[in-house]
């Protein structure tokens, strides 16, 4: 995982804690900026590598790509390793050196596919991303899709005997510490929403949504902690405001995401399109009852009735439905709660998500 921040570094690091419970011995390349570094740490079933990538400018990364010295340093420690698959958790232009060398060293590639290559992408991101991750998931030996759904979504490019389904790695990495405060059973619902305010990520239905609550004399307050970025306004302050929801429009650290964590009800999730999401899979880790819409991979993460509830894409009157619903049923956090603790066990955990990654992605390779 060379990503600087990112899912990347968090998938990679729940992923290899559930291959040491597996007792199964591998190496960990990460970027030693990346603010998870610090966390892998060397034991018997892991060794682990921080190399220099680059800064936080796109000036830092062409610099040090065309100078090649920190490159090739990559490969040196791949040399250095021999290792029999090399497992890319997330996209990255360097990597392309690890398919370049593949032939002189004889690993096979198992590149982990997050989001759509074959959609538009996300605005923020450069045009050529999308061709280069299309590069990536035609020449890997295997491609590990996220979700079912992600997994549906690529067979229609990708032969299914080279895609396998693995979730990504076990996010009670993201903040170890959590300690929830209890459910409110009485008083005012809390929700939560947390990350970059994007269009597809609906925050202005919810908004829309809690406008209706307030209309029908609904007792919830919701906490949107997000960087809402200048060139296109989501989200109007002064209607935030004055609707009583508490905005922090600014990167926080995963400290404070977590200590939010701690205090909410409810994560938030009302995204118009998704393949998968990182509040989803938080909630399931910590036991968070969720609400979500029915798009893409996210019924994968919040099971309706089972740890949440799911309204249509763009729909506020329905977001607005079952926030009522749940604060007229407050029982139904404790159920939502065991339900998202029951599909962390099963499907979640650290050690289940390497199981399946050394049985279905890894051992085929072993046996050739």
């Amino acid at each position: 995982s060379l990503q600087k921040r990112g899912g990347g570094a968090l998938d990679a690091l729940g992923l290899s804690r559930g291959l040491c419970e597996n007792r199964f011995g591998h190496e960990v390349v990460i970027s030693e900026g990346n603010e998870l570094a610090g966390e892998f740490t060397e034991n018997e079933y892991r060794r682990v590598a921080k190399i220099a990538t680059y800064g936080s400018s796109g000036g830092s990364f062409l610099l040090n790509s065309l100078l090649l010295v920190r490159p090739f340093r990559l490969i040196a420690v791949v040399r250095k390793y021999r290792p029999s698959v090399v497992h890319i958790t997330h996209f990255h232009p360097w990597a392309f050196l690890i398919f370049l060398s593949r032939p002189f060293f004889g690993y096979k590639i198992v590149y982990g596919i997050h989001e759509d290559p074959y959609s538009r992408k996300d605005a923020g991101n450069p045009a050529v991303m999308g061709p280069l991750e299309r590069m990536f998931a035609r020449w890997a030996d295997m491609v590990a899709a996220y979700s079912d759904y992600m997994k549906s979504v690529l067979e229609r490019h990708i032969p299914g005997s080279r895609i396998v389904m693995i979730r990504p790695g076990d996010y009670r990495s993201f903040y170890p510490n959590f300690a929830h405060k209890g459910f409110h059973a009485n008083g005012t619902l809390k929700l939560l929403f947390f990350g970059p305010i994007k269009e597809y990520k609906g925050v202005d239905v919810l908004v829309r949504a809690m406008a209706i609550c307030k209309e029908r004399g609904i007792d919830a307050a919701l906490t949107i902690a997000g960087v809402q970025g200048p060139s296109k306004k989501i989200i109007n302050e002064d209607e935030v405001r004055s609707l009583g929801i508490v905005w922090i429009d600014r990167f926080l650290r995963r400290e404070e995401v977590g200590a939010l964590m701690e205090e909410a009800d409810v994560m938030m999730i009302p995204y118009k399109e998704a393949t998968q999401t990182t509040p989803g899979l938080l909630a399931v880790a910590y036991g968070l009852p969720a609400i979500g819409t029915k798009s893409g991979g996210l019924p994968e993460e919040v099971r309706d009735g089972v740890n949440g509830l799911l309204v249509d894409p763009g729909d506020a009157k329905g977001l607005a439905d079952v926030i009522g619903r749940i604060c007229g049923n407050r029982s139904l956090l404790d159920e939502f709660g065991k339900g998202a603790k029951m599909l962390y066990g099963s499907e979640f955990s650290s050690r289940s998500i390497a199981e399946k990654a050394i049985r279905e992605a890894y051992e085929p390779f072993f046996r050739q």
